[in-house]
């Protein structure tokens, strides 16, 4: 099929890496693929920039509007030259209401279909206009570059987080979990490290808390693989996912995530190999119909101290994350799933 995909593509965001990932996996399995980019960046593969030298066509069997939900409705020039046009997009809050979407009420009308990444995106979706067809599609992660990795499970013990660690990410209940557990005289060889490409970690944070490190920079691609590798654990005590690629990953080479058992993350977890934890619902603002995820610190702590005291156990459950990862989340999965909805989409 002849298939277009509006959305950013850049290396620095969610959207960005998932237009990417998305594009490449519809022509490695066969389609053609025509990038229309909202956004874009340097640094991107060789592969999705080749597919940005084709002309523009003139017909499409589908296009993937791959944007957050007020910017879904395709324009008027893509509709036209459209068979059928599909919206994918996520929502970490259980509320989408006409403020979110710049009070406009026509943004879903002209798609086929919308494909929300997780069941809390499709509530919010499907609650704003009941008349959507919806179905949950989570994006998917390029397994083929992150094999299972052997780390050394005797020596320091390396908890984790790594992304744009803004308020969402919530990464001051790892910290204040990690220090008191430091504190009560626990995790005496582990490290805590924070790597993010946001301000607003000072690097003071050492200081006042020993065994956490911070790392404010952007990294290249070969420096984010050696972070994961050297992760036992990635913490994501996230107030709201669409899917988490950073905790993906650490999975496929054999980190265990624990992560917030809320909104994209329970697309993928089981207790079996992803300790899935705690939380509270809490208003994103004050008095805010909206709500989100509030991780337990309390929780996180019991989690942490299990995986740490346990590390053969925490050896085999990043076995087996890495092989259900790979089976159930790579784009090459999630692409054969994709395809059938494509075809239900262009049938009606």
């Amino acid at each position: 099929m002849k298939i277009g995909v509006v959305g950013a593509f850049n290396v620095y965001s969610g959207y960005g890496m998932d237009s990417i990932g998305l594009a490449l996996a519809l022509g490695r399995a066969g389609h053609d693929v025509y990038p229309l980019p909202t956004n874009i960046s340097l640094g991107l593969p060789r592969e999705l920039a080749m597919m940005l030298c084709k002309v523009d066509p003139h017909a499409l069997d589908v296009t993937i509007v791959h944007e957050p939900p007020s910017q879904l409705r395709p324009r008027e020039t893509i509709r036209a030259i459209s068979r059928t046009v599909i919206g994918w997009t996520m929502w970490e809050q259980t509320v989408l209401d006409p403020a979110d979407m710049h009070d406009r009420t026509d943004v879903l009308q002209d798609l086929d279909m919308v494909l929300a990444y997780d069941p809390v995106s499709r509530d919010a979706i499907q609650t704003y206009d009941p008349s959507a067809r919806i179905e949950v599609l989570q994006g998917g992660v390029d397994a083929d570059p992150l094999p299972y990795h052997h780390r050394d499970w005797h020596g320091t013990f390396r908890f984790g987080m790594l992304g744009e660690l803004h308020t969402r990410k919530d990464p001051f209940v790892a910290i204040e979990a990690f220090h008191e557990l430091r504190q009560a005289g626990e995790l005496a060889d582990a490290e805590l490290v924070l790597k993010t490409t946001k301000p607003g970690l000072h690097p003071a944070i050492e200081q006042a808390y020993p065994g956490v490190r911070v790392i404010a920079d952007v990294w290249s691609r070969a420096q984010v693989v050696e972070f994961l590798h050297q992760t036992h654990v990635l913490l994501g005590p996230s107030r709201g996912e669409g899917k988490n690629l950073p905790a993906l990953e650490a999975q496929l080479t054999g980190a265990v995530a624990i992560c917030t058992a809320w909104g994209g993350h329970t697309v993928w977890q089981h207790p079996e190999y992803s300790p899935m934890l705690e939380y509270t619902l809490e208003p994103i603002s004050p008095g805010s119909k909206s709500q989100r995820a509030r991780a337990s610190k309390e929780h996180l702590k019991q989690l942490m101290l299990q995986r740490y005291d346990d590390r053969e156990g925490t050896r085999r459950m990043g076995e087996i994350a890495s092989r259900t990862i790979r089976a159930q989340c790579s784009w090459t999965s999630v692409v054969k799933r994709l395809n059938r909805l494509m075809m239900v989409a262009m049938d009606d």
